[in-house]
């Protein structure tokens, strides 16, 4: 059984193997051709009586046999996203169904391989990694980072600086000036398909927060922050009138200036609060790191 975040993702990596087996050369002179009497977008039937079937996160798992055998190997490839992990009744409503139904719709026989990316330091796969049933390998990107700030720090100050419409160039021919010692001590997962140079552009394209989750398998974890994500909630900019009397306004800087990529942000913020309800409202956040 494959299972994915939807119906239709599962149906997709499905579908791979049917081209598979019906394309690749080697699978067709070794085995003959596999079409069985069943070969739909959700469930393979090989000619030799071996299924396949793709099923979306959260669907009904319980009970699904082949003839006299149950599942004997689930692949779980990425069965969270961003709305299922965000608060903890949505995780917890996935845990249950991964520990009731996934968990027990095999036998002594079945394996469970669980791969995807961390989207949330307390979702399933993150439990998952933490259960002392299952052997787990974690993955980053990039295995260790360069000890050159002061010129990783110089080359971001090129990248984004808004006024130079050739700073992609510019930053690159900074990074090939200095290639030797900004890469020294760097190792990454995979440089054929993303380089150092490639994944700190992304890192500062995307942000770290985006990029220490996707690329490095390391959401925030909440019990590092003083403020939890559950706290907060988003307004309609066209709906807030801060014309209103009613509101008092505040504006607060904190100034840090760390001389390292690694050092705190600095924050100018400016805040709206009702004076009826005690809402406050963030008109505008400035927060970087300066130097």
């Amino acid at each position: 059984i494959i299972i994915s975040d939807s119906s239709e993702q599962a149906e997709g990596f499905l579908d791979n193997i049917r081209v598979e087996f019906e394309e690749n050369t080697a699978i067709l002179e070794d085995f003959g051709p596999l079409a069985g009497s069943v070969w739909r977008s959700n469930v393979l039937v090989t000619k030799s009586s071996i299924k396949i079937e793709a099923i979306g996160s959260g669907k009904k798992i319980r009970g699904r046999k082949h003839r006299n055998w149950r599942p004997d190997l689930i692949i779980l490839d990425d069965v969270e996203n961003d709305e299922n992990v965000r608060t903890p009744e949505q995780r917890g409503k996935l845990k249950d169904w991964f520990d009731k139904a996934v968990s027990k719709c095999g036998d002594d026989y079945t394996d469970i391989i669980y791969i995807g990316t961390l989207l949330h330091y307390d979702s399933l796969l993150a439990r998952t990694l933490r259960n002392p049933a299952y052997r787990s390998i974690k993955y980053k990107a990039v295995v260790s980072f360069s000890k050159a700030d002061d010129l990783w720090r110089q080359w971001e100050d090129i990248f984004t600086d808004l006024d130079n419409d050739s700073r992609a160039e510019d930053a690159l021919a900074f990074f090939q000036e200095h290639r030797a010692a900004m890469l020294a001590g760097t190792q990454v997962l995979w440089e054929e398909k993303l380089s150092y140079y490639d994944l700190m552009v992304m890192r500062v394209s995307e942000g770290e927060a985006s990029f220490n989750s996707e690329e490095q398998n390391e959401p925030i974890n909440p019990d590092d922050c003083l403020f939890m994500e559950e706290w907060f909630d988003y307004y309609n900019e066209a709906e807030a009138d801060f014309c209103d009397p009613a509101f008092d306004f505040f504006g607060f800087i904190d100034p840090s200036l760390g001389k390292t990529r690694r050092s705190d942000f600095s924050a100018i913020v400016t805040l709206a609060r009702h004076r009826a309800s005690g809402y406050m409202y963030v008109m505008d956040a400035d927060i970087e790191r300066r130097h």
